[in-house]
């Protein structure tokens, strides 16, 4: 079973998507409201991949993920985003371990891409 980190300051999807991934995908998720306890928990440890939402213009998404590498962690990371710049994109991908999804209006093929890239950074194999 995966352990998951999933951060986002919107409440609106934290819930769902953790529930989801719980019963369909086999992962343990935990989940975190906003960047600081985000970050606390990925550097205290014990993830296998964390997933982070972010929004249109939101910044932070790209200084988060420098801070983590930064400070030392080599968790995968998959920012799940609005519509986002190819620049930011591309800052993104930069970082080892990282990938980057858009979020549609299809909660069903979100979480099937979700999953897919959590299986495909971790080499996870069991679904």
């Amino acid at each position: 079973m995966l352990n998951v980190l999933y951060v986002d300051e919107d409440a609106s999807p934290l819930e769902p998507i953790k529930l989801l991934l719980e019963m369909t995908a086999e992962m343990k998720v935990e989940v975190a409201q906003n960047i600081p306890d985000g970050f606390a928990r990925a550097m205290f440890g014990g993830m296998d991949v964390i997933v982070f939402g972010c929004r249109k213009g939101d910044t932070r998404c790209v200084d988060f993920i420098r801070s983590l590498r930064r400070n030392g962690s080599s968790v995968p990371l998959v920012m799940f985003a609005d519509a986002f710049s190819e620049k930011l994109k591309n800052e993104v991908l930069k970082w080892t371990g990282s990938a980057f999804l858009y979020r549609e209006n299809n909660p069903t093929r979100e979480l099937l891409l979700l999953t897919d890239e959590i299986n495909r950074l971790t080499g996870n194999k069991t679904i």
